[in-house]
């Protein structure tokens, strides 16, 4: 099967870590390989998709579960995204997915 993601499975393994806001420590410790391999991942990352920060890589692995959400790929084509009350929910600690960080918006329509 061939794809058109040009991330290898690794390097998308570490990309969704890496939207969570963890350290390349964390990365590390999560997928069982070194700090410094982690960082290498990362740096894999932002040279093949031409970004220059973190942030942009969690951004675009956002973006994208938004994107394959509306396409029905996740939760099928007539789910409808999950609720969430916000009022309830704990103030999200990463600041990587507050799209204010990113320059992108809150909803993903086209």
């Amino acid at each position: 099967m061939i794809s058109s993601n040009p991330l290898s499975r690794r390097e998308r393994e570490v990309a969704e870590l890496v939207a969570q806001c963890l350290t390349n420590r964390e990365i590390g410790d999560r997928l069982f390989i070194s700090e410094r391999t982690a960082e290498g991942h990362v740096q894999s990352l932002r040279n093949k998709l031409g970004f220059t920060a973190r942030t942009q890589i969690a951004a675009r692995v956002v973006t994208r579960k938004g994107e394959r959400h509306e396409a029905g790929v996740v939760g099928g084509p007539s789910s409808p995204p999950p609720a969430v009350d916000v009022q309830a929910a704990p103030p999200n600690p990463c600041p990587y997915l507050s799209p204010a960080s990113w320059g992108g918006s809150a909803t993903f329509s086209s």
